[in-house]
């Protein structure tokens, strides 16, 4: 079956790179819900009734709030809160491009146009801007090796939360 086309120029290769930067960006919230969870130490039914349906700007908050709070000061806070300001200043950008962005045709062979929309404030609409499939997929990449590093330092907190005095 092929797929269908949803504008001129954009390739099977694009579509796999737009969809492969989705799945990433959904793993790095997971992992954001997971520290939550951690730094909670609720049931996990309940901890996911609360994680569930939030955004990523407000799970990023919530984390790096709980985790200024649970352990002021250690290595794992300060790591999260370093971590979390790329990814919310660096990644959340080019994610939010490539996944809202309108989509077109290119007038060069292999890229794919988008045209850039914000309505936050003012309307802001362009430049266009003109994609590979491969500049998608370093997004991807970029993403893909935040969420590993993000899982990391979970792990360190995790591994610190039972040494801290008062917690759970």
């Amino acid at each position: 079956m092929q797929p269908v086309r949803i504008a001129l120029g954009i390739t099977d290769e694009h579509l796999r790179a737009i969809g492969t930067v989705a799945v990433q960006w959904s793993i790095l919230e997971d992992y954001f819900s997971k520290i939550i969870i951690n730094i909670t130490n609720m049931p996990l039914h309940r901890a996911l009734t609360i994680t569930t349906h939030l955004n990523e700007r407000t799970r990023m908050e919530m984390c790096t709030a709980l985790a200024h709070q649970t352990f002021r000061g250690h290595p794992p806070e300060l790591e999260l809160k370093a971590h979390t300001k790329y990814i919310d200043g660096t990644l959340y950008p080019k994610r939010n491009e490539i996944i809202h962005g309108c989509w077109g045709a290119a007038p060069e062979k292999g890229k794919i146009a988008i045209m850039p929309v914000k309505a936050r404030g003012i309307l802001k609409v362009g430049p266009v801007k003109y994609f590979t499939a491969e500049d998608i997929e370093s997004v991807a990449a970029e993403i893909e090796a935040a969420h590993i590093k993000l899982d990391k330092i979970r792990l360190d907190i995790f591994r610190l939360l039972p040494t801290l005095s008062g917690w759970p």
